[in-house]
């Protein structure tokens, strides 16, 4: 999961997603809010190892240790140490399950993915604005085809299914990727 792709509208379900569950817990329990503890991509590929009759113990670890690193989840942690605990009891420098990396000392690393509880609720106001964006400009009938260009490799028509569809060409007259203002996370977010 890319933040900067988050805060730019560019990658919205798992946001949605949240946003959906914390509506739902907050009406079914009127007593108690709900705070988000992360939100991950989970790969559901099944990895296959073949070897031939493994019964080395350490070749066993070893294998073991490579299929939980193919399924490592993907995403964004609140960054709260309790809740990293939860999520990953025997987590030890860099997790093999979420994007964290706990320090010897139990504080949280620099390179872990993780967000203040603050950081999420303002994420989750500008999805709900982008996304009020979008619908509204739908609902005004603005269906043009205006794919984003977030570099010189990767544009919104990278992995669309859709593609065959909506026949988008750069060599077609009047067709052009929409190059967009990118939303730095940190000037969004709090540090």
């Amino acid at each position: 999961m890319n933040l900067t792709e988050v805060v730019n509208g560019l990658q919205l379900q798992l946001m949605i997603y949240l946003n959906a569950v914390l509506n739902g817990f907050s009406q079914s329990n009127n007593a108690r809010a709900a705070k988000p503890a992360g939100v991950f991509y989970f790969k559901i590929d099944d990895p296959i190892i073949e070897s031939d009759n493994i019964n080395n113990k350490e070749i066993i670890f070893n294998v073991e240790n490579e299929i939980r690193k193919l399924f490592k989840m993907d995403g964004l942690v609140l960054k709260d140490i309790n809740i990293i605990n939860n999520i990953d009891s025997e987590i030890n420098g860099y997790s093999n399950i979420i994007p964290v990396n706990v320090k010897k000392e139990g504080s949280i690393g620099g390179k872990s993915k993780t967000l203040e509880e603050k950081d999420f609720e303002k994420l989750l106001s500008h999805m709900l604005k982008i996304t009020g964006d979008l619908c509204e400009s739908i609902i005004q009938g603005n269906i043009e085809i205006k794919p984003k260009k977030f570099n010189d490799k990767k544009t919104s028509c990278t992995y669309c299914k859709y593609r065959t569809i909506c026949q988008f060409d750069i060599s077609l007259a009047g067709q052009k990727y929409e190059k967009y203002d990118k939303i730095k996370p940190e000037e969004m977010l709090s540090s």
